[in-house]
């Protein structure tokens, strides 16, 4: 069996993060056999796909690349945030001017107390989410945003800093799954972070990302399976739990069932939130093993729900409305 590399490539990346720069993987295989666990600032390129990522001997329990940012303890609000407020009552938030926060509203969006945002009658139970800098602190008790709430959040509504992932970039590289059904990545609450001109090698598994904001972006992703992997609706890319204007742009996605996949976590857990703004575009879905079904959008109404401001599809895509 191969080297090891994961513990080299980790301590490049970190050093590189830690003073600012990137790190430029050599051409050929990396044998990873071991998870990648990437910290904030961890930007990692592999001048036009030659440097290849090889998980192919690593155990198939859990992700091959993650990176974790974290939420806060709450502080509860005082008062009712209504539609376009700019201001939120939440004695002792010690937030300070520049810093990101999530809103979580006391409303599960599968119910009528969501009013005209309301999902549908599904018996998951998610609740209203926004990401929001802090513009200004008036004083310890309230801070202020830009632009105001798009959703109710009533008095006991949860404010929780954001402790993100920012900077994560990937570019120009090459990942081998292995033909291993396994996620590829997870990714959760991150900010500026960038997939951009990745390719994948039997890719049994998605890259998920979770609550990414601040001009996140996925940018000619390549994943295309093998057409005997025999699994019912295989996933390259799903994005989910409160991301916000994530841009999928010029993607390639071929052989997969639902192979992106635009939800929420169906049950309460600490990021279950719906997607809010996904812009889907110019991208190519190819031989889905679910007709109609390359694309899915699990709340799919206007409001809160992931409506992509624009989606163009080559075929096996129904057309849109």
């Amino acid at each position: 069996m191969s080297t090891d590399y994961t513990a080299g490539v980790l301590a490049a990346i970190n050093k590189a993060a830690a003073e600012g720069r990137e790190v430029v993987l050599p051409a050929g295989r990396i044998n990873c056999a071991t998870q990648l666990v990437l910290t904030a600032g961890a930007r990692i390129i592999g001048r036009g796909q030659k440097a290849i990522l090889d998980f192919s001997n690593k155990a198939a329990t859990t992700a091959n690349i993650i990176a974790f940012g974290d939420l806060g303890a709450a502080v509860v609000t005082t008062g009712d945030v209504g539609f376009g407020t700019e201001t939120i009552p939440a004695p002792g938030h010690g937030l300070q001017v520049g810093e990101w926060f999530r809103l979580i509203s006391t409303i599960n969006v599968n119910t009528s107390a969501a009013g005209p945002d309301r999902l549908g009658s599904r018996a998951d139970t998610v609740y209203f989410t926004e990401t929001f800098q802090v513009m200004g602190v008036p004083d310890a008790n309230n801070i202020t945003i830009n632009g105001g709430v798009r959703f109710p959040y009533p008095a006991g509504s949860a404010v929780k800093k954001l402790n993100s992932i920012n900077g994560l970039g990937f570019r120009e590289l090459t990942i081998d799954n292995g033909n291993i059904e396994r996620a590829m990545a997870d990714f959760r609450l991150l900010r500026e972070f960038v997939i951009e001109d990745v390719e994948t090698i039997d890719p049994l598994g998605p890259i998920e990302v979770r609550g990414a904001v601040d001009r996140s972006r996925v940018t000619r992703y390549n994943a295309a399976a093998r057409l005997d992997h025999g699994l019912s609706s295989l996933q390259f890319l799903k994005v989910r739990d409160g991301c916000m204007a994530l841009a999928v742009e010029g993607c390639e996605m071929a052989g997969g069932g639902q192979m992106l996949d635009i939800t929420y976590s169906p049950t309460p857990t600490t990021l279950g939130s719906t997607p809010i703004d996904t812009l889907v575009r110019k991208n190519i879905f190819r031989d889905s093993t679910i007709a109609g079904a390359a694309i899915t959008d699990h709340p799919g109404v206007t409001g809160s729900g992931p409506i992509p401001a624009e989606l163009r599809c080559a075929a096996h895509f129904p057309t849109l409305p």
